[in-house]
């Protein structure tokens, strides 16, 4: 849980708010290496191969002339 820890969030928020999110962090980071795995156990894509293809749908929207919101047209242009 440590490794979740921002002093400065403690700092902002105060100590016993600060570790209640690491803790949660903790946790989310657990749950999803969890899910990973199973997914990789049973040969389906990993998050990041399934977020590349759902850019690369999205980038081709964009291509085609579709308005997309915003944010969405963002991530799916980045890298």
């Amino acid at each position: 849980m440590t490794k979740f820890f921002s002093k400065d969030l403690a700092d902002n928020v105060g100590f016993g708010i600060a570790t209640d999110i690491a803790a949660i962090s903790a946790d989310l980071h657990t749950d999803l290496a969890r899910m990973a795995a199973v997914r990789k156990a049973q040969g389906r894509p990993t998050f990041e191969e399934e977020e590349e293809a759902d850019k690369a749908e999205f980038r081709q929207m964009i291509a085609e002339g579709h308005e997309l919101d915003p944010d969405v047209a963002a991530w799916a242009l980045e890298d």
